[in-house]
């Protein structure tokens, strides 16, 4: 059944990325990520991420994400979260709810999974309503770390909407600790994009600067 669904998923994915015209686009986006934990099981995660296009620089997105992450054992965790967004100075407001699972396969490799569901409210002008749209989203990433300060990330996700397919996201990765508390990931992230009678595919540099408390 696995099997089957996962052929159908990949069928209708290619069957959308050759029946619609396919635009281009190339941007960088500038992260910052902090993680707060402690002695008890909770950990509070932000997010900031600033998006342009490459030699522009013009904006594309500005995203902000905020989630309190229980962890439930050594392989699963449990958040709810918020989020807020601009693209084109149209406002989004986003709730989400996610599962974590990891698992370690040797001693330098382990495997994440992200299952997310987010419901979303877009600001619609000269409109009184807000449009909703709800979106499922599915994560699996493979890290391997040769040493101690530094990680290799290889990922990809699916993201569909109730009535629609959305997008699909790959990305690799290199993550380099300065400290226990300071790190910098930086990465390439190829999305493509289902849009109203034709596609998106961006090829994005993104660098992260991650922090640990």
């Amino acid at each position: 059944m696995v099997r089957f669904l996962f052929t159908v998923t990949l069928g209708f994915v290619f069957f959308t990325r050759i029946s619609a015209q396919t635009e281009q686009q190339s941007a960088y986006w500038t992260r910052l990520y902090a993680q707060i934990s402690g002695s008890t099981p909770w950990e509070i995660h932000l997010e900031a991420d600033e998006r342009k296009e490459w030699g522009t620089n013009d904006h594309i997105q500005f995203i902000t994400h905020a989630s309190a992450r229980r962890r439930l054992n050594t392989k699963w965790s449990v958040a709810p979260g918020a989020s807020y967004s601009t693209v084109t100075g149209v406002p989004e407001y986003r709730l989400f709810q996610e599962a974590h699972m990891q698992w370690h396969l040797w001693s330098k490799w382990n495997i994440q999974q992200r299952i997310r569901v987010e419901e979303r409210w877009f600001d619609q002008p000269n409109r009184a309503t807000l449009r909703f749209r709800f979106r499922m989203r599915h994560r699996l990433q493979l890290n391997y770390s040769p040493w101690t300060w530094g990680i290799f990330k290889l990922s990809e996700e699916y993201l569909f909407h109730t009535d629609a397919f959305d997008q699909n996201r790959v990305y690799a990765a290199f993550e380099g600790r300065f400290s226990q508390k300071i790190a910098v990931e930086m990465g390439y992230l190829h999305i493509y994009q289902q849009r109203k009678g034709s596609t998106l595919e961006s090829d994005i540099w993104r660098t992260t600067l991650l922090i640990r408390l």
